[in-house]
C-alpha cells in the first residue's frame, strides 16, 4: 500500500512538473508569435522628404542638394542605398555603390545635419546637358525580420545638368 501511495505522490509531482513546463513553453511561445507578428506588420518607413532645392552643375562639377527630411530614430534603423543619375530618356549614366549606414551613423547624420540633407554629388563628365532625375533607393531594416524582407522606399531628385563651357 505505501508504495501505490509513493507511486501516485510521484506521478502527482510529475503531471504538476510537466504542467509547469508546459506552462512556461506556451508564455514563450506565446511572447515569440506576438514579436514575430509585431516585426511582420511594421512597414512604415522612417524617412520622409518634404521639400527640395537643388544647385544645377556642369558635367564635371558639383551638383548641391538640400532637402528637409524627417528621419525616426526611434526605431533604431540601419539603411543600405545607391544612387542613380537619369537623363531626361530614363537612360541611366552613373550609378553610386551601395553605402549601408548603422543606425548611430544616422543618429550622428541627424545630429550634423539637424533634420535636414545636404548633398555634394559629383556630376559624371559624360552626363547629357538638360534635366535629369537623381534616385536614391533605400532599404532600412528597424528589426529582425527586416533582415529577410527590408521596408524599402525610393526617394526621386529631380534637377539639371548645365551646359559646358569652352
Amino acid at each position: 500500500m505505501a508504495s501505490v501511495i509513493r507511486e501516485q505522490m510521484f506521478m502527482k509531482r510529475l503531471t504538476l512538473l510537466a504542467n509547469i513546463i508546459y506552462v512556461i513553453a506556451a508564455g514563450f511561445l506565446t511572447i515569440f508569435f506576438t514579436s514575430v507578428g509585431f516585426w511582420t506588420f511594421d512597414r512604415h518607413v522612417p524617412f520622409e522628404m518634404y521639400r527640395y532645392t537643388t544647385v544645377p552643375a556642369k558635367p564635371g562639377g558639383t551638383l548641391y542638394i538640400q532637402a528637409e527630411v524627417r528621419r525616426d530614430l526611434h526605431r533604431n534603423c540601419s539603411v543600405s542605398f545607391s544612387r542613380v543619375m537619369y537623363d531626361v530618356k530614363g537612360v541611366r549614366f552613373w550609378e553610386s555603390p551601395e553605402t549601408y549606414i548603422n543606425p548611430k551613423g544616422l543618429a550622428d547624420m541627424d545630429l550634423q545635419m539637424k533634420g535636414d540633407l545636404f548633398l555634394a554629388l559629383p556630376v559624371p563628365l559624360n552626363a547629357p546637358v538638360g534635366p535629369m532625375t537623381i534616385s536614391t533607393y533605400l532599404k532600412y531594416k528597424c528589426n529582425p525580420i527586416h533582415s529577410f524582407w527590408p521596408i524599402e522606399t525610393t526617394i526621386n531628385i529631380n534637377t539639371n545638368v548645365l551646359p559646358p563651357e569652352f
